[in-house]
């Protein structure tokens, strides 16, 4: 095949990925509760906000992460017992930057944020998963800081 063949083939197929994901996003886990819950990607969100007023980066930094504290912009996470361990999925455009930005939040969250041990402790540690990705594109109007160089979409 063409490189632009397989480039068209690409696109379609992760259109048709990004319409599934939509889809399940939309349905409810059996194991939901009928009480209404905070997504735990917005939860992440707020605890990242948290991190980001406490952690000493200059002003422009700050200014560059606050505009991606979003849940487009949050990794999905999952538990696997095979592996041991709670895994973030990342997304298959996310760059090094934006991965070390959100990492950085995170344990700053964990390390000065929260006032307890216990706290500290219930707070799992997630690394990223070893071979799985997510094959959603960038939000639309993403910064290029945000977008891996090897990305091809």
């Amino acid at each position: 095949m063409a490189a632009t063949e397989n480039s068209t083939l690409l696109q379609t197929l992760l259109a048709k990925v990004n319409a599934l994901q939509e889809k399940l996003d939309n349905v409810p886990s059996p194991r939901q509760s009928s009480k209404l819950q905070v997504p735990k990607d917005c939860q992440k969100v707020e605890r990242r906000k948290r991190a980001l007023a406490a952690i000493c980066w200059s002003p422009s930094t700050k200014k560059d992460v606050e505009g991606i504290l979003n849940p487009s912009f949050t990794s999905p996470e999952k538990s696997d017992d095979e592996l041991g361990g709670r895994y973030r999925i990342p997304f298959i455009w996310e760059s090094s930057t934006l991965a070390r930005k959100k990492r950085a939040l995170d344990e700053k969250y964990r390390n000065d944020v929260l006032k307890t041990d216990q706290a500290r402790r219930q707070l799992c540690f997630v690394t990223d998963h070893p071979s799985e990705s997510i094959l959603k594109t960038p939000p639309k109007d993403s910064p290029t800081w945000v977008i891996s160089s090897r990305y091809e979409g």
